[in-house]
This record gives C-alpha cells, structure tokens and sequence, in this order.
C-alpha cells in the first residue's frame, strides 16, 4: 500500500516528525524466576497523509471527479520499536487513521487491543 510506503518514509526523512517513547514495566515469569523486564514502544506520528486521496466519508472514489471534491487528509502511525523489537524500515507496522495523532500511543492503543 503507498500510503504505508510514504508513511515509513516520512517518518525517517523528516527531523520534524519526533518518535515518542512509553517504557512500560513488565513481570516476566513465575516464582523464583520471576523478574521485572523494561519494555519500550516508540511510534512516529505522520499527519496529513495525502497519499490516500480517494478517501472520503461516502466510500472509495465516490464523487471524487467531481470539480469541488476536496481529499481528506489522514493520518499515519509507524511503529519504529514494539515490545523491545526494532524490525527493519520495511516492515515497520503502519496505522492509517482519520483520528488526531497528537498523541500516536492513542491510535496504538485502540489498534492493539
């Protein structure tokens, strides 16, 4: 999909688009093996992704050869690092969303779930 593809790339291109950390603790194991264990998810959040330019409320390519059709813009979530994993740029799991990324850990948390 090309809005994943320019998603990834704009989240490595641009310095203006900060990754966002959470470290969460996490008990891994039971009884004397028991240990608590760092885990880290960093996301970057792309707005105004005009890649998807078909999308629009009433469905896919519906009015939009019209004169006045506007596209909307989404949004994107990359996922640079989940649960300690960093896999490569190409395969960095991306989130396409119409809500606010101002904070991309709430998008990540309604996807994950």
């Amino acid at each position: 999909m090309e809005a994943a593809r320019d998603a990834r790339q704009l989240a490595l291109d641009h310095a203006s688009l900060p990754p966002v950390t959470r470290e969460v603790l996490v008990s891994r194991g039971y009884g004397k093996k028991r240990h608590i264990e760092k885990v880290l998810t960093t996301l970057v959040a792309v707005p105004d992704l005009m890649t998807c330019d078909w999308f629009n409320p009433k469905g896919s390519k519906a009015n939009t050869i019209k004169k006045d059709y506007e596209p909307i813009p989404l949004n994107a979530v990359v996922v640079k690092e989940w649960d300690n994993q960093t896999p490569p740029p190409d395969k960095q799991v991306v989130f396409i969303t119409n809500i606010d990324v101002k904070d991309p850990f709430i998008t990540f948390d309604r996807y994950d779930d």
